[in-house]
């Protein structure tokens, strides 16, 4: 029996590392086998290295690269790791992810601002990733919510991120990105779990008891 592949999305500062964490920690004390990985594998690939010279703005304005050009760019990373991941769903290990095909979905479908292109990107994408390079498709992808003035104000006053790049800090840019992330979740048919709670910020431990009740049936 293979396992299953989850993923949580967000944009920058939504806490995806922490409930990816929170999440794994807890099945595995549960006794459920499940791996879990980050991307950009910014030291672990070729691309990925050449991700994060982008990033670091060493060739110019990320956010002004042509959405294709660097969907291939992040397409290539995780192709450089589908072999793990498909190991380990094909061990039934459970994998959980921190972005994959989503995040380029949102991060570079927010710069296409007319909806019929954005949609045709979304079907030449899914076509790169899942049937040019073959990577897994995921069984779930969890979305959290977070508004892009919270999301900047945690990021601004993150004492851990101290070295922000052009995409985090472009108030333009994060705004294009939620809107873009409201489209693609209501069209890839994403589960949402909002971070915020009657205006304030909930806990990271509430957050995860919510993404817990989603993910963990699926694991049965």
């Amino acid at each position: 029996m293979s396992g299953k592949l989850i993923v949580i999305e967000g944009a920058d500062g939504a806490g995806k590392a922490t409930q990816v964490d929170l999440l794994t920690e807890r099945l595995r004390g549960e006794g459920v086998e499940v791996e879990s990985l980050e991307f950009p594998r910014y030291d672990e690939t070729f691309f990925g290295s050449y991700i994060k010279e982008w990033l670091d703005e060493m060739h110019g304005n990320f956010i002004e690269l042509d959405p294709r050009l660097s969907a291939i760019l992040f397409a290539g990373d995780r192709f450089e790791t589908r072999d793990i991941v498909a190991g380990w769903l094909e061990a039934g290990k459970h994998v959980i992810l921190d972005r994959y095909v989503s995040a380029s979905m949102l991060h570079q479908g927010a710069k296409i601002t007319d909806i019929e292109k954005r949609g045709a990107f979304l079907l030449w994408l899914q076509r790169l990733e899942y049937d040019v390079f073959k990577a897994a498709r995921p069984d779930m992808v969890v979305y959290l919510d977070m508004p892009a003035e919270t999301r900047h104000a945690l990021l601004t006053t993150d004492e851990r991120k101290p070295n922000l790049g052009h995409t985090e800090t472009d108030e333009m840019y994060q705004a294009a990105l939620q809107k873009c992330a409201e489209h693609v979740a209501g069209l890839e048919k994403w589960r949402i779990v909002s971070c915020l709670m009657d205006g304030k910020l909930r806990s990271k431990d509430n957050i995860n008891t919510e993404l817990y009740g989603l993910v963990r049936p699926l694991l049965n």
